[in-house]
């Protein structure tokens, strides 16, 4: 669900991941489709980072991720395959809206190791973003 939205699937999207993240039901959207739902958003089918290109994914993640009692855990394993991850082409255009994206979304995780583990996942980004740019130059 997660990787069709970020290739802009608009009925996945809505019905698959934005009720997901409008909702707290644990019936209605299992805690393992939540994790699934965010590593989507996050890492495309080959594994590649890649978000979409209005860089929705940060804040729907967190907002996905709110009633799980695990969202450190999640995001601690979110951010070790997302250090390892090569990054598409796309997303070596958007890097910085999406860093703009993370902060903004950072917000709603509060103070705690979440926000620490999201904190290091920008940084990452923003490092390895810089990186892309300096070697086209």
């Amino acid at each position: 669900m997660g990787q069709r939205a970020s290739r802009n699937t608009f009925t996945v999207r809505a019905d698959g991941v934005e009720a997901c993240a409008q909702s707290q039901d644990a019936a209605a959207w299992p805690l393992g489709y939540r994790e699934g739902v965010v590593e989507g958003l996050f890492l495309d089918q080959f594994g590649q980072l890649h978000l979409d290109e209005q860089a929705r994914a940060p804040r729907l993640a967190v907002e996905i991720l709110a009633p799980h009692p695990d969202r450190t855990r999640i995001l601690v394993e979110l951010a070790e395959r997302i250090f390892r991850s090569a990054w598409s082409q796309d997303l070596r255009l958007i890097w910085r809206h999406v860093v703009t994206e993370m902060h903004l979304a950072q917000r709603l995780l509060g103070d705690g190791t979440a926000e620490q583990v999201w904190s290091a996942i920008i940084e990452h980004l923003q490092a390895t973003g810089e990186k892309y740019e300096a070697l086209q130059q």
